[in-house]
């Protein structure tokens, strides 16, 4: 009887390990599922990355922008242009056209000082930053940074140097403008003179004694409207 009880206790232990021993098994391979959860979140700084590189490429646009030496040669030679134009015209049509193009000059070059200048603000806050060269005696810099200050000398010339050059053209174009609109008025004057002749001619009282058909007609008009107001009086 001890040895019956003995054996079916023994079958009834081995069929407890049967049970648990395959759960404890199968319990791993829940962990697949909770690892393709969190892919997703290990996925995110992925799919924001790309995101923002079009804003980094944009503001990088955006620091290179600048005005070329070869933009301002071509500014200058349209000044030229006009200047050359401005001494064979006659019409007053052309004085106003010639006009036109020496304010857009102008306009144009107050657009590069505007892209220089804030371009010109930064090397200065860069130079700032470096500082001047070591003083004689004093600690050696790395040559990283020498090089870099050179550099930022040599951009720091050559963009100053175009800025003036804008400001000139700005300059020259303002004033070319002034000079067209006066040369235009003078032209005016000498054109109505010569069509009027002087005040003791027969050529400026022409119109009174023989006007021209609109003239007529205004003339008529006018007196009927006297003639109506009198009659009315």
């Amino acid at each position: 009887m001890y040895r019956f009880s003995k054996i079916l206790l023994l079958i009834c232990s081995l069929a407890v390990i049967g049970i648990t021993v395959p759960s404890v098994y199968a319990a791993p391979k829940s962990l697949p599922a909770a690892s393709s959860n969190t892919k997703p979140s290990a996925n995110k700084p992925q799919d924001q990355t790309p995101a923002n590189k079009p804003q980094d490429q944009d503001s990088e646009q955006e620091e290179k922008k600048d005005v070329s030496t070869a933009e301002l040669e071509s500014l200058q030679q349209r000044l030229s242009d006009i200047k050359q134009q401005v001494s064979a015209v006659t019409k007053d049509k052309e004085f106003s056209l010639l006009n036109t193009q020496a304010l857009e000059v102008s306009h144009k070059a107050d657009e590069y000082i505007s892209i220089l200048t804030p371009v010109l603000t930064q090397i200065l806050a860069q130079l700032d930053v470096i500082g001047p060269a070591p003083a004689p005696g004093a600690l050696d810099e790395t040559p990283e940074v020498t090089k870099q200050r050179a550099a930022l000398n040599a951009d720091k010339a050559a963009t100053e140097k175009k800025l003036e050059h804008s400001q000139t053209l700005k300059t020259n174009a303002s004033n070319l403008s002034k000079q067209i609109i006066e040369l235009r008025r003078n032209a005016l004057k000498t054109q109505l003179a010569l069509n009027s002749g002087s005040i003791l001619g027969p050529r400026f009282w022409a119109p009174v004694f023989n006007p021209q058909p609109d003239d007529r007609t205004k003339i008529a008009s006018f007196s009927q409207q006297l003639s109506d107001n009198i009659a009315q009086a």
